[in-house]
């Protein structure tokens, strides 16, 4: 979701999204100033209580944070060829705990790299149902959170389907192609599932 620019006149609501937010990334330009707009976000969000990391600890609130991951995305990286301001930005914080990437939207630059680290740090995985005797649908995943099983499988597609799903095959992180597996078989990215009600 596409959100208005953190400003000391920020509406509330905007805070209330980054909280509930599953990963933010902040967006700075390159061309600007982009210490001096990390350190007014840094200011407006540690006001809200709002801490940027890596990794959640566990559980969302410690000392009345609320911690969320975050990516610190540095844009217009076409106007910084040779990536002189983004070692320089680098430099000036050799403290920082979130990935920091630059990108250039306008050229395309970064944007794999940026679309990697996005999936990383959502730790989710992508499944790929497949109706028996049927193909599966790869250009329609279904999302679930790392560590997943056949049986979150199931009641993600139909509540109905965990009630009667007897076994299931799978393809890619079974020991064999195709490997009958039960309800608790936990799910890897990439995974073909065939499930048998």
């Amino acid at each position: 979701m596409d959100l208005p620019p953190l400003t000391s006149t920020t509406d509330l609501w905007v805070y209330s999204i980054l909280r509930n937010a599953d990963l933010i990334l902040v967006v700075l330009d390159i061309s600007g100033d982009p210490l001096g707009d990390w350190e007014n976000i840094q200011a407006l969000l540690s006001e809200r209580r709002i801490a940027l990391v890596r990794e959640v600890p566990d559980g969302n609130l410690h000392d009345g944070k609320s911690y969320k991951r975050a990516v610190l995305v540095l844009n217009k990286g076409d106007l910084d060829p040779q990536g002189e301001d983004f070692k320089a930005f680098r430099e000036l914080l050799p403290e920082l705990e979130i990935p920091m990437i630059e990108v250039s939207a306008k050229m395309g630059m970064g944007l794999e790299e940026l679309k990697r680290q996005i999936f990383q740090m959502l730790h989710i995985i992508r499944v790929y149902p497949k109706p028996p005797g049927k193909q599966p649908d790869m250009q329609n995943p279904v999302i679930l959170p790392k560590g997943s099983t056949v049986e979150d499988l199931a009641e993600e597609i139909h509540k109905d389907f965990v009630e009667k799903l007897k076994y299931a095959r799978v393809w890619g992180s079974a020991k064999f192609q195709g490997q009958r597996v039960f309800k608790d078989h936990v799910l890897e990215d990439g995974d073909i599932v065939e499930l048998h009600i």
